[in-house]
């Protein structure tokens, strides 16, 4: 009880500190002030004229948090009726006051009016938010330079913009970036396309990896009995084919760039296991300690176990066994086997 009257009592005392501070004229104040009687806050009713009002004050005292707002309900025609021209108005003043959303919101306006002049704009305005590191605008101007919109086209400088939106987290860009470039990274042989998927994986794109890897996953690449198995071989070798099972037996686990899917991903990091990946043999290790039986009942019809026998793969392996194995490779732990999945920079080829 005492807990929740301090409580109380600071957020009175916090919030009659706003109040002064927004009386004498603190723009940020007057922009945290109008957002409380946006929507209210408890004691403080929603008041959308005080809102607005305060909202005007900060952003005419050049607040530019304030401006970008006030230009964005402009634009929506939330709170008051829309208007573009004073849309574009506040939230021009706030990106020329250098807040990043507001050119990047700046950006995306100018990109709707679909002219030259306005593209070459946006294009500027968005690469100040590129520049200053927003991943929503590193990913559209990525977009604008495979387009050749507003700037020169430059394919080298999308992928680069879409990688660099992808290390941030923006998972947009990897659907941006495998649209630009997947239909090439698909003709590529075999190992080219291993290499390319473990690139991507560890830049952290598991839809772009996981997009490459599939199709991969056919053991015929190692079954001397196989049509063009020897030229296929030439491009990937059992260690290779082993990593792109458990890769794949890792996106399924997370849902990964794939929709996640327990079985599938049991049944790769099976195959991966039994030919000879250790990673995959520390993950199988669990579900074989579990269910002991698995490899001889469900997860495999009879003409994938001849597939895997014939190349040399043991059903009869226990779960201790594949976690020792997995140990005289250096794998005790989920990290480990992670990290020896997707690999070290060395790994993949750049």
């Amino acid at each position: 009880m005492k807990t929740l009257i301090y409580f109380l009592i600071g957020a009175v005392i916090s919030l009659s500190a706003l109040e002064r501070k927004a009386e004498e004229g603190d723009p940020e104040a007057l922009y945290r002030l109008a957002t409380l009687y946006e929507s209210g806050y408890d004691s403080i009713l929603p008041d959308t004229a005080r809102s607005i009002s305060l909202l005007r004050r900060a952003a005419e005292l050049d607040y530019a948090p304030a401006q970008n707002y006030l230009g964005f309900l402009y634009g929506r025609g939330e709170l008051m009726p829309a208007n573009k021209d004073s849309a574009r108005y506040w939230i021009g003043r706030a990106a020329d006051l250098g807040d990043l959303k507001a050119a990047n919101n700046l950006g995306f306006m100018l990109l709707e009016e679909y002219n030259d002049s306005t593209d070459s704009l946006a294009a500027t305005y968005l690469s100040r938010a590129a520049n200053g590191g927003l991943p929503v605008a590193i990913s559209t101007l990525g977009s604008l330079y495979a387009e050749g919109r507003g700037v020169p086209r430059d394919t080298l400088k999308a992928v680069e913009l879409f990688e660099k939106a992808i290390e941030t987290g923006f998972k947009d860009a990897q659907l941006r970036l495998l649209n630009l470039k997947g239909k090439e990274w698909m003709s590529l042989p075999p190992e080219l396309r291993y290499q390319t998927a473990l690139r991507y994986m560890r830049l952290g794109s598991p839809l772009i990896a996981v997009q490459l890897l599939s199709g991969l996953d056919d053991l015929s690449y190692l079954n001397p009995t196989q049509k063009d198995a020897t030229s296929r071989t030439e491009h990937l070798d059992r260690e290779q084919l082993a990593r792109v099972f458990a890769l794949l037996g890792q996106a399924f686990s997370h849902g990964a760039g794939v929709g996640y899917d327990h079985a599938k991903a049991n049944k790769y990091f099976a195959t991966a296991a039994l030919l000879g990946n250790p990673a995959a043999a520390f993950v199988f290790a669990e579900t074989l300690e579990i269910f002991p039986d698995i490899l001889s009942t469900s997860l495999f019809n009879d003409e994938e176990q001849s597939q895997l026998e014939s190349l040399g793969a043991d059903f009869s392996v226990t779960a201790r066994e594949l976690r020792d194995f997995a140990k005289e490779q250096g794998i005790t732990d989920a990290r480990q086997a992670r990290d020896a999945l997707i690999g070290h920079p060395a790994d993949v080829s750049q």
